[in-house]
């Protein structure tokens, strides 16, 4: 992931200060020095997207009477997942919040 700040790549294998809070996660650039975070509305989403894919694939292989209708939700929602996944971007933050 790119930093929004320096514009350099952000390497996550190379952080060395980072926070979880629920689903939100807080990372420090090793370029520039700023906190930046995760949109925790995009990792809900892909989280939701995924296992509604998983669901309807399962219905549609045990009931294939209803495999019509759970076929189409699961490729809106792979295809949801996957956009969901190319937009996910970080912001920058003053600093993350104390525990």
């Amino acid at each position: 992931m790119k930093c929004p700040q320096c514009a350099k790549l952000v390497r996550l294998a190379k952080l060395e200060e980072y926070q979880v809070d629920g689903a939100q996660r807080y990372m420090k650039c090793t370029h520039c020095g700023a906190w930046l975070k995760n949109s925790k509305i995009a990792l809900l989403g892909k989280g939701a997207a995924f296992y509604l894919a998983v669901i309807m694939l399962a219905c549609g292989y045990w009931q294939w009477l209803e495999a019509s209708i759970s076929y189409p939700i699961a490729i809106i929602a792979t295809i949801l997942m996957f956009v969901l996944h190319l937009m996910d971007q970080l912001a920058v933050v003053d600093e993350p919040p104390k525990k």
